[in-house]
C-alpha cells in the first residue's frame, strides 16, 4: 500500500508499507518506506528509504536500504547524475549481517523524452558476509513506450 501526496505534476512524497511472502527468496517480510521526488528547473533530487523485518522458518533478520540522488542539467539534452546508497542487514539470527555501500557517477544524454543513453561509473563496498569491493563502468540505453 502507498499513500502519496503530489505537490504538482512532477513532485511527490510517498509512504508505503506491506507484507509479502516469497517462496523463491525464502522469506516473509513486513516492510515500510518513504520516497521523495523534487524537480526544480531541469534538475532533480530524489531519495528513497525502506525497512524490512524478515523471517523464514527458524531464521530472522532486519534490513534497510536508502539512496540519495541528484541529477544536474548541464547543456541542452545532457545531464550529470550522482547517487549514494546503502543496503544493510542486521540482527540476523544466522550471523549473516552485512553492509553494502555504493556510489554512482553518471552522464546521461536524452535526445528525445522517450530515449536516453547513460554512461556510469559505480563503486561498491560490501562488508560482513560475502565481502565485495568493485569498480565498474556501464553503458546503457533506455526506451520508454
Amino acid at each position: 500500500a502507498e499513500v502519496r501526496y503530489n505537490f504538482n505534476l512532477r513532485s511527490k512524497i510517498a509512504f508505503n508499507g506491506g507484507r509479502y511472502k516469497s517462496e523463491s527468496q525464502q522469506e516473509i517480510c513486513i516492510f515500510g518506506g518513504m520516497n521523495l521526488l523534487l524537480p526544480f528547473d531541469k534538475n532533480e533530487f530524489s531519495s528513497e528509504f525502506i525497512y524490512k523485518d524478515g523471517k523464514w522458518q527458524e531464521s530472522e533478520w532486519k534490513d534497510y536500504a536508502w539512496y540519495l540522488q541528484y541529477i544536474q542539467h548541464i547543456y541542452a539534452k545532457n545531464f550529470i547524475g550522482i547517487r549514494f546508497g546503502q543496503n544493510k542487514r542486521f540482527n540476523s539470527k544466522l550471523v549473516k549481517n552485512w553492509e553494502d555501500n555504493n556510489a554512482i557517477l553518471s552522464y546521461i544524454y536524452r535526445p528525445k523524452h522517450t530515449l536516453s543513453f547513460k554512461a556510469e561509473y559505480r563503486h561498491r563496498e560490501r562488508s560482513g558476509t560475502l565481502k565485495v569491493q568493485s569498480d565498474e563502468s556501464l553503458l546503457s540505453v533506455s526506451v520508454l513506450f
